[in-house]
């Protein structure tokens, strides 16, 4: 009996300790858009029907988040960018948001009542969502000026929007 609790006990610990090398082993949680590798590239179409590349971006800081319309943490984060791009917009930072709303209606009233003054795209068959590792929303990476990826955040805090902006004048310095 004591030799199967301490099996037990023996695999609880080994678990935890895999679950906290997976959740500290890369702050971008996925193989597909690790930090310190270059962004993969793409062109979607925004909501107002232009085109955006993000190697055409090349040379500014940019930040791209994924969501949805039905995430509430999503929207929380939305708010926060917009607020971070109307501050340093005109510095060198460009921020591209990429929606992949099953009812892209949903996804364009939010952005018409929110004023969202950044590029909102549709990424209708989740492509670019895949290529960038994105399993659970919202999703936020960093990019600097080289088009490395710098910063992965897997989801969205009340109270982060400061550590967003350092992160972003850090890079924007560099």
């Amino acid at each position: 009996m004591a030799t199967q609790r301490n099996r037990w006990g023996a695999t609880v610990l080994a678990l935890m300790a895999l679950g906290a090398l997976a959740v500290g082993a890369s702050p971008a949680g996925a193989a597909d858009a690790p930090a310190g590798q270059a962004a993969p590239d793409f062109a979607l179409k925004a909501f107002d029907g232009r085109n955006h590349r993000l190697s055409e971006l090349r040379g500014q800081v940019v930040l791209i988040n994924f969501w949805t319309s039905r995430c509430g943490p999503c929207r929380a984060q939305m708010s926060a960018l917009d607020a971070l791009h109307e501050e340093l917009g005109g510095n060198g930072l460009a921020l591209l948001s990429v929606n992949f709303d099953s009812d892209p209606e949903r996804a364009r009233e939010f952005i018409a009542s929110h004023g969202i003054g950044f590029p909102v795209l549709r990424d209708d068959g989740r492509h670019v969502s895949r290529r960038y590792g994105v399993r659970g929303i919202p999703r936020l990476v960093m990019i600097d000026r080289e088009g490395v990826i710098r910063h992965v955040y897997n989801d969205h805090r009340a109270g982060r929007d400061g550590e967003y902006r350092a992160l972003v004048r850090d890079l924007l310095e560099e």
